[in-house]
C-alpha cells in the first residue's frame, strides 16, 4: 500500500482577505492598536496623553533647585535678627556667670580677712594680715584682681575682758569690657564684701 505524500508546507505568505463588496480598498490593511496613541499608528505617540503642565522630572527637578537657589538669600536675612539675638544671650550669661563667682570669692576673701586680723595683736597689724589673707583668698579662686581691703579697728580700743570686734571689707573690679556684643555693658564692676569677727575679750591688746 503507497503511503500518501507529506501535505507540502507553503513559502508563500498568506493572502489578505478580499474587501466586502462595496468596502474601500484599504479596509484589507490589517489594523493595530497602540495604547499609548491612535489605533492604526503603531510607531507615533499620542501627544495628549499626560496633562499639559505636568513637565518632565528633569523639568520638576529643575524648578525645585531654581526655588532653593532663590530663597537661600532670604533665609540667610532672616537668620541675622536670630544669631544677634543669640550673641546678646551668650554676653548676658558669661557676664552673669563671671559676677557671681567673683561675689562669691570676694565674701571669702573678706572673712578671712576679718579672721586674720582679729588674732593680731595691735592694729597695724591687724590691717597688713587682712591684706594678705584676702589677696591670697582671691588669688586662689583664679581671680586676677588687686583687692582695697579696708579693716575697722575701733575693737582694739577696748579694755581687756569687754566684747570688741574687727570688721573687714575688701572691694574688687571685676573686668567686663571684653564683652563687646552687650550693648551698654560697662567695663568693670566694683563687687564689696564685709565681714565681721570677734576679738578675744580676755587677750591682750
Amino acid at each position: 500500500m503507497t503511503p500518501a505524500p507529506a501535505a507540502r508546507t507553503s513559502s508563500r505568505r498568506m493572502a489578505a482577505p478580499s474587501p466586502a463588496p462595496g468596502q474601500p480598498a484599504s479596509a484589507r490593511l490589517p489594523r493595530f492598536r497602540n495604547p499609548g496613541g491612535p489605533a492604526g499608528f503603531p510607531n507615533r505617540r499620542h501627544r495628549e496623553s499626560s496633562p499639559r503642565g505636568a513637565g518632565t522630572p528633569a523639568t520638576r527637578h529643575t524648578g525645585a533647585r531654581r526655588w532653593l537657589h532663590d530663597d537661600s538669600g532670604n533665609a540667610a536675612v532672616e537668620l541675622a535678627p536670630v544669631a544677634l539675638i543669640l550673641l546678646l544671650f551668650l554676653g548676658l550669661l558669661i557676664a552673669a556667670g563671671r559676677i557671681t563667682v567673683t561675689r562669691m570669692a570676694v565674701n571669702d576673701a573678706a572673712r578671712d580677712a576679718a579672721r586674720q586680723a582679729s588674732i593680731a595683736r595691735t592694729p597695724g597689724d591687724a590691717q597688713a594680715a587682712a591684706v594678705r589673707s584676702a589677696d591670697a583668698a582671691l588669688r586662689a579662686d583664679g581671680l586676677d584682681c588687686t583687692p582695697a581691703v579696708s579693716v575697722d579697728t575701733g575693737g582694739f580700743a577696748v579694755p581687756v575682758g569687754g566684747s570688741a570686734q574687727v570688721t573687714a571689707t575688701v572691694t574688687c573690679d571685676v573686668r567686663l569690657s571684653d564683652l563687646t556684643a552687650v550693648p551698654g555693658m560697662p567695663g568693670s564692676r566694683s563687687l564689696t564684701a564685709t565681714f565681721t569677727s570677734p576679738l578675744d575679750p580676755y587677750r591682750a591688746r
